[in-house]
C-alpha cells in the first residue's frame, strides 16, 4: 500500500509495535526484554515524531504531552507499556483514516503470522522446533509461540480485525468458513474459553450482519458487557477466598483465572492508579493453599482491578458504552468481543494484540465517517 510522505513516521511505528507483538508471542525466535523495550521505544518515538508533524495548536500538544505522561508513569509503575503504547498510538492516529489504518495493521500482522507459522511447522517437521505441548496431560499445538493460548490470541485478533473491515461483504459462507476455522484452531490449540468466544462473536456477526436482526440488543449488550464483568470478576475473586461453590466452579469453566485474581487479590489489593507487583510474578512458589508454581494474570478485568488501576477500567467503560451508543453494528460486534477475549487474556489494552480498543479514536476524531 502507498504512505503519504505525511503518515511515514505513523506507519513506521506502527510496523515497530506490530512487530513487537507477534516476536513476544513467539518462542522460535531469540526475544529478548532488552529487544522488547528497543521495539516499543522506537515505535512510540515514531508515533510521537508523528503527532508532532500534525502540527496541532499548542494547546493540544500540552493536553496529548500530559495524557502521554501519565500512561508513561503508570507503565512505570505497573511495570507494563501497553496502555501507554495504546494512547499514543490513538492520539497519533486521530486524523488518520481508521480502515486504512486497521487494514494495515491486519496485512502486516497477518503476513507476520503465517510465515512465523509456516517456519515453526517446517522446523518441527525436520526437527528443529518443538511446536507441542503437553499441558495438564493434554496435547496441545503452540505452532512456535509460548503458549497455545498465545497462539489463538494471534487468531483471535485477526479474525475480529478481519470481520470490521469486510463487514458489508460477509456472506453465510463466511460465517461456515469462520466456524470451520474456529473448530480446527481448537482442535490443535485447545483453548477452550477462546474458541467460545469465538463462536460468540461469530453467532453476533451472524444475526447482525447477514441477518439483520438483534441489532438493537447488541447495541445494548455493547454499552453494558464491560462493567458488568468487571463487577463480576471483582466480586468472584473476593468471594473466591471464601469458597464459595459458584464461584469454585465457574473458576473451573475459566481454567484457574478467577483463582490467580484472588490470589493476586490476597497479596496485594484493590488499586486505583496501579501498583507494581513484580515480586507476585517473580516469586510466586508452591504452597498447599493457593497450589500454585508460578504468577500471571489471564484476565483483563482482574488484572485492572489489582494491577494496572481501577480508574482505567472505569475509563473504558464509559468510552466503550459512548462509542456502542453510535449504534454501528459491527463497532458493537467488536466492543462484546474485546468484552468476550477481556475474560481470558490481557493483551486487550495492547491495540495492537486486540484492535477494538483503537475504534475509541472515533469519539475524538474528526472524520467519523472516513473512519468506517
Amino acid at each position: 500500500m502507498k504512505i503519504k510522505k505525511s503518515n511515514l513516521f505513523l506507519y513506521s511505528g506502527t510496523f515497530f509495535l506490530v512487530i513487537k507483538t507477534v516476536l513476544s508471542a513467539s518462542k522460535i525466535i531469540p526475544y529478548s526484554d532488552f529487544m522488547d523495550t528497543v521495539l516499543a521505544a522506537a515505535g512510540a518515538l515514531c508515533m510521537i515524531l508523528s503527532i508532532i508533524m500534525q502540527q496541532y495548536k499548542v494547546k493540544v500538544l500540552l493536553i496529548y504531552a500530559m495524557l502521554i505522561g501519565i500512561t508513561a508513569y503508570n507503565a512505570i509503575i505497573t511495570g507494563n507499556n501497553a496502555l501507554a503504547v495504546t494512547i499514543i498510538a490513538c492520539l497519533a492516529i486521530r486524523k488518520t483514516d481508521l480502515k486504512t489504518y486497521i487494514r494495515f495493521i491486519f496485512k502486516l500482522q497477518s503476513t507476520l503470522v503465517i510465515c512465523h507459522t509456516i517456519v515453526a511447522i517446517i522446523g518441527s517437521m525436520i526437527g528443529t522446533f518443538n511446536i507441542v505441548q503437553n499441558i495438564g496431560g493434554i496435547t496441545r499445538y503452540d505452532f512456535g509461540t509460548l503458549h497455545p493460548n498465545s497462539f489463538a490470541a494471534l487468531a483471535f485478533n485477526l479474525m475480529i480485525m478481519w470481520i470490521w473491515l469486510n463487514w458489508d461483504r460477509i456472506k453465510a459462507r463466511h460465517i461456515v468458513f469462520m466456524i470451520c476455522g474456529s473448530g480446527i484452531l481448537y482442535y490443535f490449540c485447545k483453548t477452550r474459553t477462546n474458541f467460545i468466544a469465538m463462536l460468540a462473536v461469530i453467532g453476533l456477526v451472524f444475526v447482525c450482519g447477514v441477518k439483520h436482526k438483534f441489532v438493537r440488543l447488541v447495541e445494548e449488550v455493547a454499552t453494558v458487557i464491560i462493567p458488568l464483568l468487571s463487577i463480576a470478576m471483582g466480586v468472584a475473586i473476593i468471594l473466591y477466598a471464601n469458597g464459595n461453590r459458584i464461584v469454585l466452579l465457574l473458576n473451573e469453566v475459566l481454567n484457574a483465572r478467577i483463582s490467580l485474581g484472588a490470589y493476586a487479590l490476597a497479596h496485594y489489593s484493590f488499586t486505583l492508579f496501579g501498583q507494581n507487583m513484580a515480586s507476585l510474578y517473580t516469586g510466586t512458589t508452591w504452597d498447599p493453599v493457593w497450589q500454585l508454581n508460578g504468577f500471571t494474570f489471564d484476565c483483563i478485568y482482574t488484572y485492572m482491578l489489582v494491577n494496572q488501576g481501577i480508574i482505567w477500567l472505569i475509563l473504558l467503560t464509559i468510552l466503550f458504552a459512548k462509542l456502542a451508543k453510535r449504534k454501528n453494528p459491527k463497532d458493537n460486534v467488536a466492543i462484546i468481543a474485546w468484552a468476550l477475549y477481556g475474560v481470558t487474556e490481557v493483551q486487550g489494552l495492547n491495540c495492537f494484540s486486540c484492535m477494538p480498543i483503537l475504534l475509541l479514536t472515533k469519539l475524538f476524531g474528526k472524520g467519523t465517517e472516513q473512519n468506517g
